[in-house]
Parts: structure tokens; C-alpha cells; sequence
């Protein structure tokens, strides 16, 4: 934010529970004189330092708006305050609005910074480029696992950075060669996060009454799917989200995979096809104990190639299916399961983790967290002057005021 001050929102436009925006500046005087009516009148214009404040927002003449809390950061003269609101945009607008008049600009919108980085306010200023990076992705983050894993990054990237700043220092032109290499190995694993931000998509199928839905139900831990001894219960597919050890899934259970005259149930089975199209991984659930349908069934599809086999229903005692049953592909990838007793669903689980190739191929080297850390590696590594390399690496890991 610049001497001038201004105001800026610090979390997102749309509606939420609260917001908060940023005032600063000689003007946040003016404001709180005007606009701000104190439960407990301080005796400054505002509160110490450190503290906060509940206090009513009042329009320009004077009617109340919304019930606040005000943080203080900085004194007068060069103030910097939040002011936390409810978060209807209506209000929030208005809110702008008030601090306009009183001469606080908005400073909401992005700013580019002398080196060509883009960054916007945020609701904890970053100390660095790179702290600013992974601050923006992890609100993408969809697991703890993730979250743990993208600090862990910020932090093995942040000591592997500062170990080439030195090691540029101390060799110079002669360590470059090492340091472009080992920048450019981290810059190519900058789709790593994307694990953890985008879920990985599992289609159930397979004949009708298999037990997909009562897969579904147990993998989610909740009853989302109608289940029924009645072949034919799911129509269209049903997208659940979840998580499968950390890792973000979109489960898809799709209607019965068989050749039938029923028009709806055909119609079922066509998107049952583009849901499979979808997916990255393919798990045939198959009724363990109903031969006659599952060798129907591999007649019928012989062109699926599943990335697992659940045989189903395995704490039945009337078992009439066996690996050898199956077709030679599909017989390294068959385990049995109990969807309704939860039998073999850790083991099923972890063959979609492999299979959609969650696991982190090689963790020897941290991630690049965000397509600008990304960007500004390749740079780097893509210099042959050391003196230019340690200095893009610096803009990434040197607090503004260093660089």
C-alpha cells in the first residue's frame, strides 16, 4: 500500500459470512470520525494499536448499517485498520463507498510490481514472492493433506533457493551449470499441487445390481445413492466428493452396464459410456456371487479395461465368481470386497491412488508451488550469468524491501 493509503477489500467479492477490508492511510481519520460509532469511545480517534474495537457502521447521515469489528494495526497518522463486516455485497459496496468519499481510493485491484510480479492485497501480507504464491493456491487446496503438503513445499523450496543463492556467492560462474539444472527439475514438477486441487475421478461400473451404489454409499460415508434389489434403480450417474487418504475424489456411480430394449434404461447406459469417458479411473464392480451376469457382462464390454476388479458381496457364502473367471487383463487388478461389510476397501482404495498416479514420483527436489514460482524458475534456470540467476532467485525469496 502506498503513503497515500487507501482501501482495499481483502477477501473474496462475492457473499460470504464476513468481510474484511483494509484501510490506511491519514484519511482512516476522517473515516472513523464520520462512519464509525464506537461501543466503547476510545480517547484518540482510534483505538491503541493492537487492539480491537466493536463499533456500528453508520451511512452519511448518520443511520446505521452493520455491526463491526475493527482491528487496529498502525496509529495516526499513518493509520492501518480492518474494518471486519457481514459479508453481503450490498453492504460491502457500501462500505467502499464511504471510504471513497473520505478520500480512501481503491486499492482492491491487482498492481504489477517493478519486476513484472502480479499481486494483490491479501488478508495477511506476504513477506515474500514465494510466501505470496502459496498463498494463493492454497485456498485451492482441497484436503489438510494438501494444506501440510504445501507448506512443507514452501519450505524445502525456500532452503533448497537460499542454498543456490550461496552456492552462486561462493562458485560463481563455475556453480551456474548445477544450480540452472536443479532449478529446472523443480520448475517441472509445478503440477504436483494439482493432486490436491483437482480431484481425481473414479467411475463405478458395471452390471446392473452389482452393488455400485452401496459401494458409493460406503466410499462416501453417506447414503447418496438409492439402493434397491431391483436392477435398473440408477438411471443417470451421481457424482459424490470426498477424499480417499488425503487425496481429493470424485466418485461416479453410473447406471448397469448391460444391452437392454427399455429406452430408459439405455439411455442410462449412454451416459453411463461418457461418464466412463470422463474418469481417469475405471473400477468394475462385479456381483461375486452371480456368475451368469458377470460372464454376460464380459461378453458385452469386452473392450473395458478397468483399472481395478472388485468381485462384491464377498461376505456372502454363495461366491460363484473367481479370478480365473475373468478375462487375462483383468485378473492381475481383481480383488474381492464387501461394499455393505466394508471388507477390502483399504486395498481398493489404494489401487485408485496408484493407478491414478497420486503418488509423488519423486520427492527429492520440492515442488515449484504456482505457475509465477514456476515461470520465474524457468527464467532462472534459462540464464547462463550467475549474478543473474541469484538475483531472480532473489525476487522470489528476498523480502521487497531487500531487493
Amino acid at each position: 500500500m502506498t503513503a497515500a493509503g487507501g482501501a482495499a477489500l481483502l477477501t473474496g467479492a462475492g457473499p460470504a459470512a464476513i468481510a474484511v477490508l483494509r484501510l490506511t492511510g491519514p484519511g482512516v481519520q476522517d473515516f472513523a470520525a464520520r462512519h464509525l460509532q464506537w461501543a466503547q469511545p476510545p480517547s484518540q480517534p482510534l483505538p491503541a494499536a493492537g487492539r480491537v474495537r466493536r463499533a456500528t457502521l453508520v451511512d452519511a447521515d448518520g443511520a446505521p448499517l452493520d455491526d463491526v469489528l475493527v482491528a487496529v494495526h498502525a496509529p495516526l497518522p499513518n493509520a492501518d485498520v480492518r474494518v471486519h463486516l457481514h459479508g453481503n455485497p450490498v453492504l460491502v459496496q457500501q462500505c467502499r463507498a464511504l471510504a471513497a468519499a473520505c478520500g480512501l481510493a481503491d486499492r482492491t485491484a491487482a498492481r504489477a510490481s517493478a519486476d513484472g510480479a502480479v499481486s494483490a492485497p491479501g488478508l495477511w501480507p506476504a513477506r515474500d514472492a514465494l510466501a505470496a504464491a502459496v498463498a494463493a493456491v492454497l485456498p485451492q487446496v482441497l484436503t489438510l493433506r494438501g494444506v501440510l503438503w504445501v507448506l512443507d513445499q514452501e519450505r524445502r523450496l525456500r532452503a533448497v533457493l537460499d542454498e543456490c543463492v550461496r552456492g552462486l556467492a561462493a562458485g560463481g560462474a563455475a556453480a551456474a551449470p548445477a544450480v540452472r539444472a536443479r532449478l529446472a527439475a523443480i520448475a517441472t514438477r509445478a503440477d504436483a499441487v494439482a493432486r490436491f486441487t483437482r480431484p481425481l475421478r473414479v467411475a463405478l461400473v458395471g452390471p446392473p445390481n452389482a452393488g455400485k451404489s452401496t459401494l458409493l454409499n460406503t466410499l462416501a460415508d453417506q447414503p447418496v445413492a438409492l439402493v434397491s434389489p431391483h436392477p435398473g434403480t440408477t438411471r443417470d450417474w451421481l457424482e459424490v466428493e470426498a477424499e480417499l487418504d488425503g487425496y481429493p475424489v470424485t466418485w461416479i456411480d453410473t447406471a448397469g452396464l448391460r444391452a437392454t430394449d427399455d429406452a430408459l434404461e439405455a439411455a442410462g447406459v449412454e451416459r453411463s459410456h461418457r461418464a466412463i469417458a470422463t474418469a481417469a479411473v475405471t473400477v468394475a464392480v462385479l456381483d461375486g456371487t452371480d456368475a451368469v451376469t458377470t460372464v454376460q457382462f464380459i461378453r458385452t464390454y469386452p473392450d473395458l479395461a478397468p483399472a481395478v476388479v472388485a468381485i462384491n458381496k464377498g461376505d456372502l457364502e454363495t461366491a460363484a465368481v473367481a479370478r480365473d473367471d475373468l478375462p487375462g487383463g483383468w485378473r492381475p487388478v481383481a480383488i474381492r470386497i464387501s461394499a455393505l461389510a466394508r471388507h477390502g476397501l483399504a486395498e481398493l482404495g489404494h489401487r485408485v491412488l496408484t493407478a491414478g498416479r497420486t503418488s509423488d514420483p519423486d520427492e527429492s527436489e520440492p515442488a515449484a508451488i504456482g505457475a509465477d514460482v514456476a515461470t520465474a524458475l524457468r527464467s532462472a534456470a534459462g540464464d547462463e550469468d550467475h549474478n543473474a540467476i541469484s538475483e531472480k532467485i532473489l525476487r522470489l525469496i528476498a523480502p521487497s524491501a531487500e531487493r
